[in-house]
């Protein structure tokens, strides 16, 4: 499980569709049947509220596994506990983990704190699919040697002590975020609970977008940010890039079993972008999918939101 980064966020997008309108429903569809996903669900919203919708597979209800989209979860319910004053974004994480060091809490939400490669990706899949353990991941990540902090590195270890650090202030953490952050959908990844904080839970489109609608308006860049490359930023939970006149963030997360002699990959994931003018887009799939899958729904949904900043919505694009 890798973060992905779309191809298609690279220019302006923008302005409100009809719900009856919305091109970006039949993009979605003719991407889902082209490839053969069985399962999944998408959400569009425009300035606090959902404009259009639909499943395949799926009540619109239902959970699908969010792989690193989990990270957004976390990241916007640690969010909640220090606007609540129970825990500080510059907290060094020996405040909260017995394991802990001046680390803080923030450099783990960036992806900073000098934990190096990412030793989960090397895992065995046993430990994906078994009990969540964020406390394990942890204590093996702050048993190794710390490298130079400050620079982005990818790694979902830094999510699983964000986790651990969310179990010490609110105990299982899937209940607490589930109100706390008004999902509730919100739970555990039937296929992959082990992968807890940094890809193990589940929820819907509809919740997703939700809460990509409500932590963009809480302008995470203004937390913490690293650069990742050219424009693009990594801030808590999200990736970040200037967009025509505003700010989109984003997050992608896919993840796949091995194939066995028995059977397919098997696969999870979601994706959600806001646009940066009120527009909101999520969705789920229940199939294990590359980037060369993912990156034409991106660019068609881009396209549209394009056509409609242009007044040009409702003449379509195909995946």
């Amino acid at each position: 499980m890798r973060l992905w980064l779309p191809l298609g966020l690279m220019g302006l997008v923008g302005a409100a569709l009809p719900v009856a309108a919305d091109p970006a429903i039949a993009a979605w569809e003719q991407w889902m049947a082209k490839n053969r996903i069985p399962a999944g669900q998408i959400s569009v919203w425009e300035d606090g509220a959902e404009i259009a919708a639909a499943q395949i597979g799926i009540d619109k209800t239902g959970a699908i596994g969010l792989a690193s989209v989990s990270k957004t979860v976390v990241a916007a319910c640690v969010h909640a506990l220090v606007e609540r004053g129970r825990v500080s974004w510059s907290d060094p994480t020996a405040r909260h983990l017995d394991i802990g060091d001046d680390r803080t809490v923030l450099e783990f939400a960036l992806h900073t704190g000098g934990l190096g490669a990412d030793r989960t990706q090397d895992a065995p899949m046993a430990r994906w699919r078994g009990p969540e353990n964020d406390a394990a991941w942890s204590e093996e990540a702050f048993a190794r040697a710390a490298e130079p902090r400050g620079t982005y590195r990818y790694s979902n270890e830094n999510y699983a002590i964000l986790g651990a650090v969310l179990e010490t202030q609110v105990g299982d953490i899937v209940p607490a975020c589930r109100e706390t952050l008004a999902m509730p959908s919100l739970t555990r990844s039937q296929g992959w609970p082990g992968a807890g904080a940094f890809g193990g839970l589940a929820a819907s489109a509809y919740d997703i977008a939700h809460l990509a609608t409500q932590w963009a308006s809480h302008a995470p860049d203004t937390i913490g940010t690293v650069p990742v490359r050219d424009t693009i930023s990594y801030v808590p939970g999200a990736v970040s890039a200037p967009l025509g006149t505003g700010r989109a963030y984003w997050h992608g997360g896919r993840l796949c079993d091995r194939p066995t002699i028995f059977h397919k990959a098997r696969g999870t994931g979601a994706y959600w972008v806001s646009y940066g003018t009120g527009r909101v887009v999520a969705m789920t799939h229940a199939a294990c999918l590359g980037a060369q899958t993912l990156d034409p729904l991106d660019e068609a949904l881009m396209e549209i939101a394009t056509q409609a900043q242009e007044g040009t919505a409702g003449q379509g694009t195909d995946p």
